[in-house]
């Protein structure tokens, strides 16, 4: 009776902690890889940080994806390969920064997306090269010297 009494409890445990986990590494790379980006954007780098459990930090997934195209166009494309896997362009709540951030879908303006139906929020920037943002941000990148811009798709934010 007591072995089904533990047995009952380490179930329950795991249940609670399930429960309890964000998503993780592999989910968030499956969201990013059904954004279907075109040829165009090549992606350079990607990396993660965090847990599922979120002790220090939850799993957050970037990518960096360079571009040959303007800044603008990239982010045009960006834009577009976003909104045909459904996700809309939000206000992300909680920020000081007082601007129309779905508004100004420019080169240098972070926007925030998320699907109608909830789930992640996806953050993106398009940056120019050469760039103040692209010396840091690319500074483990081998850079192609035919890039003009790069994206930063990260998740979730």
């Amino acid at each position: 009776m007591a072995a089904l009494f533990v047995a009952a409890c380490v179930t329950a445990s795991f249940a609670v902690v399930g429960s309890m986990l964000v998503p993780g590494r592999d989910e968030l790379t499956d969201a990013v890889d059904k954004l279907a980006f075109p040829s165009e954007l090549t992606m350079v780098d990607e990396n993660s940080t965090g847990n599922r459990l979120c002790l220090e930090e939850c799993v957050v997934l970037s990518r960096t994806y360079g571009s040959t195209l303007t800044g603008k166009a990239t982010v045009e494309i960006a834009v577009a390969a976003l909104e045909q896997a459904g996700y809309r362009c939000i206000d992300p709540s909680g920020t000081a920064e007082d601007r129309d951030w779905c508004g100004s879908l420019d080169v240098d303006a972070l926007s925030y997306w998320q699907r109608a139906t909830g789930g992640f929020v996806i953050s993106l920037v398009v940056h120019r090269i050469p760039s103040t943002w692209a010396a840091t941000d690319l500074s483990n990148v081998r850079v192609d010297p035919l890039w003009r811009s790069y994206a930063i798709v990260r998740l979730p934010e």
